[in-house]
């Protein structure tokens, strides 16, 4: 598989070859760019299957070079140094993406993954993930990676969540799927957005409660008719959750 490197430090450069000539020998590396206009015409010129994209360079962001690019065409992996609102964008479309100093078991992993998408899943992630950019809380998307293949939430769809072991049962506007992600990464993935764990098996969306009811219990009824329980320790922090929506 023919591949491109951009990255605008030549040791972080140095070290990803490295590190995939000992652990991806098939990947063939047919060029480097280190900013925006190189990357752009190296990837045009050259078409290479699969991109390594640094998020920061010199004179902007690999999101500057997918802009320019048909980015339906190439499978990508991002590398970065940082841990920032970029690796959020990544992860909501259930991308690939290394951590610098790069590890070879980890970059071995997110290559295979990388090239076992079809063209279809890739060009959905990579969709979700420019279309986030810019979009305001409510219409962003979140991408789950299935057996089945990919699929693509508005978060302003999902209702709730709930835990199933080390999977995760999605209650959505357009149905159930169940996901091989635990509802403690779904949390850590969406809890600024509007969604609040109230019960150790059960991750809401506020925008879609109906009524909290404190009668035999403390339940609340979801806009699907479900009704949730509400443990005795998360009580108050949803009661003030409740209270916080006449205010935002």
């Amino acid at each position: 598989m023919n591949a491109v490197i951009i990255e605008d430090e030549l040791q972080a450069r140095s070290a990803l070859k490295q590190e995939l000539s000992r652990h991806c020998p098939d990947i063939n590396i047919i060029g480097e760019a280190g900013n925006v206009q190189d990357a752009v015409d190296l990837i045009v010129k050259s078409e290479p299957q699969l991109i390594f994209l640094d998020i920061k360079l010199s004179n902007g962001s690999g999101f500057d070079v997918l802009k320019r690019i048909n980015y339906k065409r190439h499978l990508i992996v991002f590398t970065t140094a940082y841990s920032n609102w970029a690796i959020e964008a990544i992860k909501f479309s259930a991308l690939d993406y290394l951590l610098k100093p790069i590890d070879g078991s980890e970059l071995k992993r997110a290559v295979d993954r990388a090239m076992s998408y079809s063209t279809d899943d890739m060009s959905r992630k990579m969709n979700a993930l420019v279309g986030n950019e810019a979009a305001p809380p409510s219409d962003k998307k979140i991408a789950f990676q299935t057996s089945q293949g990919v699929f693509i939430y508005k978060l302003s769809q999902i209702i709730h969540f709930e835990a199933d072991v080390n999977y995760t049962r999605i209650f959505s506007e357009k149905g159930q799927l169940l996901i091989a992600k635990t509802l403690k990464e779904i949390e850590r993935m969406v809890a600024r957005y509007g969604f609040i764990r109230i019960h150790q098996s059960h991750l809401i969306n506020m925008a879609h409660v109906s009524s909290y009811q404190n009668k035999a219990g403390n339940f609340i009824e979801m806009s699907d008719g479900t009704t949730l329980p509400v443990s005795q320790r998360r009580r108050p922090m949803v009661i003030e959750a409740l209270l916080n929506l006449n205010n935002s």
